[in-house]
């Protein structure tokens, strides 16, 4: 995990810690993807400032949700 921590630091993701929540949420984990990814990456694009982004993904409560969002 420190290995990943310090890979997000030199591209610029600046982190005290890391924790298994973020690299399960983000495949790296379990060594699988997250198929929600694209499309909140997608939303995340769109939304601009990073708290809109937030405002967007807490109303999201299924993946139909973030399907409705997303287009």
């Amino acid at each position: 995990m420190e290995a990943e921590r310090r890979r997000l630091v030199a591209d610029g993701y600046y982190l005290r810690k890391l924790n298994t929540a973020y690299l399960s949420f983000f495949g790296a984990y379990a060594g699988g993807g997250n198929p929600y990814e694209p499309e909140l990456r997608q939303l995340r694009q769109r939304a601009g400032s990073l708290k809109d982004f937030v405002l967007l993904v807490e109303r999201i409560s299924s993946p139909h949700d973030l399907k409705k969002l997303v287009q």
